[in-house]
């Protein structure tokens, strides 16, 4: 991934202010111009979001089994499952 960072970043320099109109963002007054800049903003941002973990209330265990195809459960597994608020 390192390797790719300074290819990426050659790609991005030679696309200069091509960026595509779904793609741009308002720039802060420091940052590179055109599509690098369109790049790191854009990341900049999406680092920013906070991620809100989802409450898991006494019945939702049985959801999160339902949603998960690779669990394969006994009743007496499930039962633990649900004791310990796993998912």
């Amino acid at each position: 991934m390192l390797s790719a960072a300074p290819r990426a970043q050659g790609e991005l320099a030679k696309a200069g202010d091509d960026v595509p109109e779904h793609l741009r963002v308002a720039l802060p007054p420091d940052a590179p111009r055109g599509a690098l800049g369109a790049v790191l903003e854009r990341s900049r941002r999406l680092c920013l979001v906070r991620y809100e973990k989802e409450r898991f209330s006494e019945r939702a265990y049985l959801d999160h089994y339902r949603r998960s195809r690779e669990l394969s459960l006994s009743p007496e597994q499930l039962a633990v499952y649900a004791g310990a608020g796993l998912g």
